[in-house]
This record gives structure tokens, sequence and C-alpha cells, in this order.
């Protein structure tokens, strides 16, 4: 039987792990500590390419295979894939009856994406995430092999934010305060910006700043921070 199968540029093992029935379809709504045993198997027999998607308890199953993932630190050892274009918000919680829409409008999908994302607790895994007119794509650090290099850093921080409590993103701006560097991170979302914010309220230790230094400069930053044209631009 074919053991692994190719997925965009990444080969990942077959038969993978459908995450539905915990929250979706047969009428369970399982908590972490009930789905955790299911899932620990699931790593303990190599089974890691797992299926969620927005629709599966309206986000409930997302959450719960992303707090997985972060409760056991395990972001490198599964690749998790997450669906939508289904419209089910006039389906309530019967699910014996759903009212769904199939839709594909840009709206949608945006919206679905970043839900995705902030339940699931990850960057995006590939620079094809990126939307085709996002300027990352035409920045050389994210590109390639550089944009795999550099992501390596986020599950060590994400360790460290667990620590403190508080968000990846919180973490990473108290340390550059904290060096007297004014950060000033852009952003089009509410919560988003609320979240940048309440970093001013994470305070980091001696030692957290020293282990902050260590994991920047052992991840060797990879690829440079403005294509060739707008490198030129800045006067380098």
């Amino acid at each position: 039987m074919v053991k692994t199968l190719r997925f965009g540029d990444i080969e990942v093992p077959v038969p993978g792990f459908g995450a539905m029935g915990f929250n979706h379809g047969l009428g369970t709504n399982f908590t972490l500590e009930q789905a955790e045993p299911v899932l620990l198997k699931a790593l303990e027999l190599g089974c890691t390419f797992w299926d969620t998607a927005v629709i599966y308890g309206f986000g409930v199953n997302e959450k719960l295979v992303g707090d997985f993932i972060r409760k056991h630190n395990v972001r490198d050892k599964v690749f998790v894939a997450s669906k939508c274009g289904i419209d089910m918000s006039k389906t309530g919680s019967n699910m014996a009856t759903p009212q769904m829409t199939v839709t594909n409008k840009p709206s949608h999908i945006g919206e679905y994406i970043e839900g995705t994302i902030e339940r699931l607790g990850f960057t995006p895994d590939f620079p094809d995430d990126f939307g085709p007119t996002d300027g990352r794509r035409g920045i050389p650090k994210f590109q390639g092999e550089n944009f795999y290099k550099n992501r390596a850093i986020v599950p060590e921080l994400q360790k460290l934010a667990v620590k403190k409590g508080c968000t990846t993103t919180q973490v990473a701006l108290a340390w550059v305060a904290a060096q007297g560097f004014i950060a000033i991170p852009g952003t089009t979302k509410a919560h988003r910006l609320e979240e940048n914010w309440a970093s001013r309220d994470v305070e980091l230790t001696e030692a957290e700043m020293a282990e902050m230094r260590r994991i920047v400069e052992e991840a060797k930053p990879q690829g440079a921070r403005y294509s060739e044209a707008l490198q030129k631009m800045v006067g380098h």
C-alpha cells in the first residue's frame, strides 16, 4: 500500500486523520481532554496529516486541534489541513437539518482564513498562502527556503509565550520594547490592535531576555528584508 503522498511540496503519511467526529456530524462535542488520547495515539503511530474545517463545530474543532498542538508543542510534527467555502451561518446547532450554502466569495474565504489562523494559532505554512497582491511575495525573506528557515523560530517563541500566558506576538513586541526600541506593528483588525497593545503588560526577566537573544541569534535570519528594487530606494 502507498504510505505517503505528495501534498504541495511536502510528502505526507497516508492515511491521514479526520478530526471532524470530535465536534461535528455525530452529535458529539469532545473536550480537549476527551480528544487527547486519540490525538496522542495518532502521533505515536506517525499518523500526522490531520484534517479539520471551519464548519466542524463552527470553529470549535479547529481550536481543539490547535490547543492540543500548543499544549504538547508538536507543531513541527503534524501537517494540519483545514477547509472553508461552506456558509452554515443559518444552521445553528442542529446538524440533523443543516442549512448550507457553497460559496467561494473572497470576503468569505478571507474571513474564514483569518479565523482559522487564530484558532489553530499558526502562521501560514506556505508562501503561497499570501494573497496574490500581498507585498510579502516580493520580499526575499518570505520566498522559497528562506520562508521555512525563518519560520522555524516561531515554535521556540511559542514556548516562551505559553510560559508567560500571552501570545507569541506579545512576547516578540515586549522583547523589542525592553531593548529600548519602538515597534510599530500595523494591522487591519481591531482585535489584533488590542493584542499588540496588551504587550505593554508583558514583563520579561533577564533570563527570558537572554533566552530570546539566544533564539534569535541561533535562528540566523535568511533572506534580505527588501527586494533589490526597494533596497535601492532606502539607500542601501
